[in-house]
Parts: C-alpha cells; sequence; structure tokens
C-alpha cells in the first residue's frame, strides 16, 4: 500500500525558514531504507524519522524521502538544512546532490551531503520546495570527520506512557519524562527503546498517548532507535497507525555508521510477519560491523512465531517456536550482532541461543512490585551498553533506575518560560556527572545559575539554548536553577473532585507556575474551616492521591511552594452529593486565581511544535504487558 495523498498537515514548525533552492538532474531513485507506509507521517518526511534516524560524517550523503501532496508536481526541486538551538549559527544548508519522484514510494527523494562547517551533534531535518516546509525533529545525527569505533548505548522499554487521568496513567508519564531527563544527563551515544511505549488503547480515536509520548520523546539530546510492542499495535489491531504518523517506520535497519547496525524487528502481539525479512536483509547485505537486534517479545518467549505470506500476499502459515528462533538468530548472525535487545517480561532476564545472547531489561513504567517478580515500588529502568566496531560487547548486568540516578524538571523547558528549576538526585556509590538542556524563552549569554555549571550557551534561534553540567557526589540531591529574572510569582492553584470507590472523595490538586516550578504542594482538611490538619495521600501505582471522608471533613486547603520559595494557598469545600466547587472560604486569605495543569506534567522542548488538541479520554489497556 502507498502512502495516501494528502494535503499540507496543520504543524507549526520550530523557527523553519526559507533558503534558495538548488537544481539538480533527476535520476533513478535509490532503495527506500523504510517499509510501505499506511498513513503520511505527522511531518510529512518519510525517512529519516524520530524513531529510524539517519548518521552521517562530514562528506558523507543520506538520502531524505518527502511524502508527496497533492499541492505540488512531481517536478518540484527541493532543499535541505539542518537545524538546531543548541548550535552557533542555529541552521545549516546542506548540499544537494541529486532528487527526483519515486512513483513506487509515492513521494519525493533528495540525496544530500553534510559539508564540514555543520557541528556534531543532533539535528532536526528541514526540506524546502516550491512554498512548502517539512521538519522531522532529531532525525540526523552528524558525527564530525569520522565515525566512531566504540558506542555507548542505554536501552529503555516497557514505559506504558497514557493519558487517561488515571494515577498510573500521571505516574508513567512522570517517569517516562524523568527517563527522558536522564539519559539526556547521561548522554550516551544511542539510546534505544524496545517496545510498549504506550499502554494500550481501547478505541480507533485515542491517539492521545502517542501524541504526548512524541511530545517528550522530541526533547531528547540522544539520536533514539525504536520498535513497537503489543500494546503500540493495539492501534494497528484498530486500522490507525499512529506509531508510523507520529515515530516512524514499524521495522528497517538503522546504520550507527559503517561499524554500527541496529535491526528492528517488529514482533507485534508475538506475531512476526515474515515478509519484513526480505528489506531487513536486503539493508543488511554486504555490511561489515556489528549491532544490535532491536525487538519486543524475548525469544525465551513461547509465544513468538514467524507468521510467512506468500508474494500475492496471502497467509500460507507460520514457523514454529524453535523455527522462529533460529530465523531470529540468523538475523543476528547477518548483522553480526552478539545480542538481541528485547522487554515485554517487565524484568531482568536473559537467554543464550548459540553465540547469540537475548537480554530482557526490566520496564521504565511504576511496576506493581511482587506481581512480576520484583521488589515493591519497582519502577523507571534502564540499561547501559557498550559495543565495539570489533564485536565487542558489554551489558550492565541489572537495570537501575530513576530512583537511584535521576532528574526532574519542574517547568516546561521548551522556550515558554524564563527560568526553570531541576531536581537532581544520586543515590549511587559513585560520582556522577550529568549534562542537561533547557531552552529559554529569550537569550541572555549569562543567565543566573545556581547549583550547576553553565557549559554551553546558544542564542541564534531566537531563544536561549543551553547546557549545564552537574556532579553529583554520592548519596547527593539537590536543585539546580536557571532564570533570566528573579522569580516572585507563586503557583497557581484549582483542585478537581472525584467519587471514589469506597464512597470517600478523591482530591487532585492542579498545579502551574511560570517561572521555576513547583517545588512541593500539601493537602489539608478542616470540619470547621478553622482546625487544620495535613491529610497524608494514598499511593495508588505511586502517584499521590488525598482520599477524604466527607462526613469527617467539609473543608480543604492545598498550599503549594515554586523553587523559588513564594508560596501559595487555594481553599474548597467538600460536597457530600456531588463534586464540590472550589470557592475560596472566608477567613484565611484565598490563594491566587486558579490554575491547569498537574507540577509534574512537561511538555517538548521544541517551542513552536503545535499539534492538534487533546482528543478523547483513553479507556483501560487490555493488559500489562
Amino acid at each position: 500500500m502507498r502512502v495516501r495523498a494528502g494535503g499540507l498537515l496543520s504543524v507549526s514548525l520550530l523557527v523553519l525558514f526559507v533558503a534558495p533552492s538548488t537544481t539538480a538532474e533527476f535520476s533513478s531513485a535509490p532503495q527506500p531504507p523504510f517499509p510501505e507506509y499506511h498513513v503520511t507521517p505527522l511531518n510529512h518526511i518519510l525517512y529519516p524519522r524520530l524513531t529510524s534516524p539517519a548518521f552521517v560524517a562530514y562528506g558523507d550523503a543520506l538520502t531524505a524521502w518527502i511524502a508527496r501532496t497533492d499541492d505540488l508536481p512531481s517536478s518540484v526541486t527541493w532543499s535541505a538544512y539542518l537545524e538546531s538551538a543548541f548550535t552557533e549559527d542555529w541552521r545549516y544548508a546542506l548540499d544537494a546532490v541529486d532528487q527526483g519522484f519515486d512513483d513506487g514510494v509515492g513521494g519525493w527523494w533528495v540525496t544530500v551531503r553534510v559539508p564540514e562547517d555543520v557541528p556534531p551533534g543532533l539535528y532536526n531535518l528541514t526540506v524546502e520546495g516550491s512554498g512548502l516546509r517539512f521538519t522531522e525533529p532529531n532525525s540526523v545525527y552528524v558525527f564530525g570527520d569520522s565515525y566512531p569505533t566504540e558506542i555507548r548505548v542505554v536501552q529503555f522499554t516497557d514505559t506504558h506512557y497514557g493519558t487517561r487521568d488515571i494515577p498510573k496513567h500521571h505516574r508513567n508519564q512522570q517517569l517516562f519524562r524523568m527517563l527522558v531527563a536522564t539519559i539526556n544527563g547521561l548522554r550516551p551515544d544511542v539510546v534505544v527503546h524496545t517496545g510498549d511505549v504506550i499502554d494500550a488503547i481501547a478505541r480507533p480515536d485515542e491517539e492521545d498517548p502517542f501524541r504526548e509520548a512524541y511530545r517528550d520523546l522530541v526533547r531528547l539530546r540522544v539520536p533514539l532507535i525504536a520498535v513497537e510492542g503489543n500494546n503500540d499495535y493495539t492501534a494497528v489491531e484498530k486500522k490507525q497507525y499512529y506509531w508510523e504518523k507520529y515515530f516512524g517506520p514499524f521495522y528497517g535497519v538503522v546504520d550507527v555508521g559503517p561499524n554500527f547496525h541496529f535491526v528492528q524487528i517488529d514482533s507485534d502481539t508475538g506475531k512476526i510477519f515474515g515478509y519484513q525479512f526480505d528489506l531487513i536483509e536486503s539493508l543488511l547485505e554486504g555490511k561489515g560491523g556489528t549491532g544490535a537486534v532491536l525487538t519486543h517479545y524475548p525469544l525465551m518467549d513461547q509465544d513468538i512465531r514467524v507468521w510467512l505470506y506468500g508474494p500475492d500476499g496471502k497467509f500460507q502459515g507460520t514457523l514454529d517456536y524453535n523455527q522462529t528462533v533460529q530465523r531470529v538468530v540468523d538475523i543476528a548472525h547477518m548483522a553480526n550482532a552478539p545480542v538481541v535487545l528485547t522487554g515485554h517480561w517487565h524484568s531482568d532476564d536473559q537467554g543464550a541461543f548459540g553465540d547469540v545472547l537475548c537480554l530482557v531489561t526490566e520496564a521504565g513504567q511504576h511496576d506493581h512490585g511482587t506481581s512480576y517478580g520484583g521488589p515493591e515500588g519497582d519502577f523507571g529502568h534502564y540499561r547501559h551498553l557498550r559495543f565495539t566496531a570489533d564485536g565487542g560487547f558489554w551489558y550492565q548486568p541489572s537495570s537501575p533506575s530513576v530512583s537511584e540516578l535521576g532528574a526532574e524538571y519542574l517547568q516546561a523547558y521548551d522556550g515558554s518560560s524564563y527560568a526553570v528549576a531541576i531536581r537532581v538526585w544520586n543515590r549511587g556509590q559513585e560520582e556522577v556527572t550529568l549534562r542537561l538542556p533547557v531552552v529559554l524563552s529569550s537569550f541572555d549569554p549569562s543567565p543566573k545559575v545556581e547549583g550547576a555549571e553553565l557549559s554551553a550557551a546558544y542564542g541564534a534561534s531566537g531563544k536561549g539554548a543551553y547546557e549545564l553540567t552537574v556532579a553529583l557526589a554520592p548519596g547527593e540531591e539537590r536543585v539546580v536553577k536557571i532564570y533570566l529574572k528573579p522569580d516572585r510569582a507563586p503557583p497557581k492553584i484549582s483542585a478537581d473532585l472525584k467519587d471514589a470507590k469506597d464512597g470517600r472523595k478523591e482530591i487532585w490538586p492542579r498545579i502551574t507556575d511560570e517561572g521555576l516550578g513547583v517545588l512541593e504542594y500539601r493537602v489539608y482538611v478542616s470540619p470547621d474551616n478553622s482546625t487544620w490538619s495535613e491529610l497524608e495521600p494514598e499511593f495508588d501505582t505511586g502517584w499521590p492521591v488525598w482520599r477524604v471522608s466527607p462526613d469527617q471533613y467539609r473543608y480543604f486547603k492545598i498550599t503549594a511552594t515554586d523553587a523559588a520559595g513564594n508560596e501559595a494557598e487555594f481553599f474548597g469545600e467538600i460536597s457530600k452529593l456531588a463534586p464540590a466547587t472550589t470557592t475560596p472560604a472566608p477567613t484565611p486569605q484565598p490563594g491566587p486565581e486558579e490554575g491547569a495543569g498537574l507540577a509534574s506534567n512537561l511538555v517538548l522542548w521544541i517551542a513552536g511544535i503545535v499539534v492538534v488538541a487533546v482528543a478523547a479520554l483513553l479507556a483501560l489497556r487490555r493488559g500489562s504487558k
């Protein structure tokens, strides 16, 4: 199936610009390094993508593919640029080599070469032609003069991102953002996600978790390679291809230069569709180096099967378990890959299949302790790995978590605020240095910084893009601050009341801050609006929920303190019959006007990406794995 033709997508892209186009001779199209799409991607670029980026060095070429639009003829001439707010010049023109239109793909391709004036690092790719511009974030990584012979990798998996207003999804969003922040701080060469990025959806229109996870993933300062899991696949079961729309192709091979190759195998709900091996084998043909196979289901899982299809697309049957495992091992051998990286089991596990190791990493979501074989309150895991070009491979035996080492931004760091605070901690046994990116609303070469070293400052994008370096001793925790002016505005507070299952009421604080961000908040209750007692939260899937009996208490208040020390209060009345109105109590001084949003909620750092409004609430996913 070809990409469906469509008009220009309504997406506002970050500080795009117009540059002179370059004329090139049209040639026959190269082989597309991706399978056929079912939908037009969000940013109209078919390759490279957020989860299938291109890696290049100076003087080398890459080919970008752009989905067809009815607004343009097939003879359009394209220009291409790399953009990053974390560079001196913000944007860099690429040298056009060749381009054309591919009827088989249903889109354009343009081959460009990377000049030597591009600083090494991660970039957005922008293509421009006939007045239209499209940008795919975090899709090109530039190495510089040469390709690496050793790379550091961080794997995370099974994050189960959800957007329903339930404790589990709030907690998993928080952990997802902590993981992104922590990975940014550790700054590996590559990060891989081995499936179940989102929690399962129940209705075809439940696009929100893909959209919001995308917003968080584009904050990465590390190139991302990912495969979908069975929870992600619930959208495909409903004929919705949100993975392709927001993230990238379902399967393929990502070359990290000539020395490392990451094979993306889509294992769906245990079904490995055999037709994907044709593309994967063609992309691996003749390549040296080493790498890893990425798939969601462990090879030890007895449920996996390769499903076979004939040239006519008709289903022909399945391989048995042993044949399925051997098929994946054969792909690993073709890629010279010593390891298959997986998730799904929510545990640290491994199995050997000849000379190929299958490695399972614990979940990034908040797990329910012993139900998954882990300790109580287990959450937020990732794993360190290292590969060398001669086939050397090292991995961390157990998966550390963000409870041991982590970072949490208390304010959006997307350029919408003049200040950002970051809570960082190291509960390990060794000193750790983190590199933390921040984008502020304007640029000052010398912003005020507390608790960290300002290691880089860039202002070419019109925003202030900064890197903070934080050295954390064992057992240390601190709040890092960067701001352009003092934060004197208190937080804004509102609250929702919900009916608990046991007849009590649930108080849900909604707190925002326009400065550094909310540091802490508390909930109090009173029977008479004068005598107040602090209400301790109950933790549901790791998320605090304040539950109270309306027969015992009639009033509640919420206090909040931001990272600058500004305080605010909010008052409400608990109703026995219906959700309470949040009318300020008459005796104490009322707090500021109501706001909205949870203090822990963060949005993407790329200012200006405007995505469509939040859709319907999400239903329960079909299972934990």
